[in-house]
């Protein structure tokens, strides 16, 4: 998975780097199918704007230090220092190439919400999948759930992540192509971080640190 999320992620990024006409055009296509999508179901913008707020990169982040904090408490403090440094380091990752790409916001008619910065990658695209990812991994090798209630929540994970991302695109705020180049810029991180996971550290024996 490490590879081609990161040849997808450098691709992407390249191409609206370089404003690769194909990708211009359907990030514009969708910008006003969100628009009219909005302007024939109003009552859409309210769940939406609650949904980017509430799972914003921030409140989520914070989450993931606040459930670090607990691994650590009860004797898992490389699986904690491992969810908090995927996370928080996705986080500068994402700011770099906001920094590197420069991409400017859509302009919509209506101002749907407000957003600061560049908009290549989305901030709340990003960390949405990053937390979702480390969750997840979290979840299978540490919580370890019995079948039916892991697929569930597995699932219910990946929707909250891909939700997060089309309220991104439905306010007008970020193109579309910025929500996916986030997913797979998050996917690679992930994919990198768990590559890198600590050895000899089975999911049932508690995490202990070498003195």
């Amino acid at each position: 998975m490490l590879v081609p999320a990161v040849l997808l992620a450098v691709t992407l990024t390249v191409s609206v780097r370089l404003g690769w006409t194909p990708v211009l055009r359907v990030d514009a296509a969708l910008s006003q199918g969100a628009a009219r999508l909005v302007d024939s179901h109003p009552g859409v913008v309210a769940p939406a704007a609650l949904v980017t707020t509430v799972l914003g990169p921030w409140p989520l982040r914070l989450a993931v230090v606040s459930a670090a904090v607990v691994l650590a408490r009860r004797g898992r403090p490389r699986r904690a220092g491992w969810a908090a440094a995927t996370v928080l380091s996705g986080g500068v990752v994402g700011g770099l190439l906001k920094a590197l790409v420069g991409r400017d916001r859509p302009e919509p008619d209506v101002t749907l919400a407000v957003a600061g910065g560049a908009a290549y990658p989305s901030g709340h695209a990003l960390t949405a999948v990053l937390v979702a990812g480390v969750v997840a991994v979290l979840l299978v090798t540490v919580a370890r759930p019995r079948a039916a209630v892991r697929l569930p929540a597995l699932i219910a994970l990946a929707l909250v992540a891909v939700a997060v991302g089309c309220t991104r695109v439905l306010l007008g705020v970020h193109w579309a192509s910025d929500v996916v180049g986030s997913w797979l810029v998050a996917l690679a991180w992930l994919a990198g971080a768990v590559y890198g996971w600590p050895p000899g550290q089975p999911a049932g024996r508690p995490d202990t640190v070498p003195v």
